[in-house]
């Protein structure tokens, strides 16, 4: 895992980097599911060549890899998806529509936030200044709780990922990104003064 994680630390283009990562375990992930469902075939139709009940080899073959199986889908699922994730967060131009469409969200929530009242102050300008910062935070944060729910299923990678986006999209919008304080610092001169007289 540290050698994975230096590779693509030390890689030119990381976005290119996480993709093929990304396919490489799900691709190892898939050939070790693969592997495991001929295995378990190949046992139940020799257990008669071999005089054993072809239920309770199949039963001890499972026992033994149940968990390995279980383990092999879930890289399978966690490289699918590495890859679109460092796909959507890669320079290539349908990825920068995706990064467009959602920013424009974004800052229209953010807008909309902000005219009813709710703004972040100096949080949110530390949050669009320390973003990098906090973006690895809830990578990281989201790998220990996966770590934490050995052994993983399907399940639990998806309820992760789920409260992982949600948190990230709240840090998204508690940010106070430079432009918009601009903004907001005219409308404020704009606004004319009321002189009671």
């Amino acid at each position: 895992l540290v050698l994975f994680v230096l590779g693509i630390a030390l890689a030119r283009r990381r976005n290119v980097a996480l993709v093929g990562s990304g396919i490489a375990v799900a691709l190892g992930g898939g050939v070790l599911v693969l592997a495991f469902g001929i295995a378990g075939n190949v046992l139940a139709l020799s257990a008669a060549e071999l005089g054993i009940p072809s239920l309770a080899l199949t039963a001890v073959f499972t026992q033994l890899v149940g968990a390995m199986h279980a383990t092999a889908s879930v890289l399978v699922l966690l490289g699918v998806l590495l890859a679109v994730f460092a796909w959507v967060a890669g320079p290539s131009r349908s990825a920068r529509r995706i990064q467009g469409l959602l920013g424009s969200l974004n800052a229209s929530a953010r807008a909309s936030l902000a005219s009813h009242g709710l703004n972040t102050g100096a949080a949110g300008s530390w949050l669009w200044r320390q973003r990098v910062l906090v973006r690895v935070i809830l990578v990281v944060l989201g790998v220990l709780w996966l770590w934490a729910l050995q052994p993983l299923t399907g399940g639990d990678v998806f309820m992760v990922l789920a409260v992982g986006l949600v948190v990230w999209w709240l840090t998204e919008l508690a940010q106070r990104r430079p432009a918009e304080v601009e903004a907001e610092a005219d409308a404020e001169e704009d606004e004319p003064v009321v002189v009671i007289v």
